[in-house]
């Protein structure tokens, strides 16, 4: 986060968030896309007019090895991604939420 900021501060932004357990993640479905698989994100948001979040950990690894400044720090943010990735799961998805595979 100090890295964008610091680097970048007019692309930087705080998120709001609800007071609530989920933080104001409220998600309707969830999709799992399988490896050498891709999901258009604005597509979607185009086509049903839902928000959508996506995050494939292919994608996280490349990121990783470009802001990773030697091959610790690279593992660290590949891991980090993962991790947060499978808490915000672990928080929205929920009994009678429906999973599209």
């Amino acid at each position: 986060m100090d890295f964008v900021r610091t680097t970048s501060p007019k692309t930087f932004s705080y998120v709001r968030t609800a007071d609530d357990e989920v933080h104001g993640h409220h998600a309707s479905g969830l999709l799992i896309v399988p490896d050498n698989a891709y999901f258009s994100k604005n597509q979607f948001i185009s086509d049903t007019r839902y928000q959508s979040f996506a995050l494939t950990f292919g994608v996280a690894d490349r990121i990783a090895q470009s802001i990773g400044m030697d091959k610790a720090e690279r593992f660290a943010i590949s891991l980090a991604f993962k991790d947060d990735a499978l808490n915000v799961a672990n928080h929205i998805v929920a009994k009678d939420l429906e999973v599209y595979a």
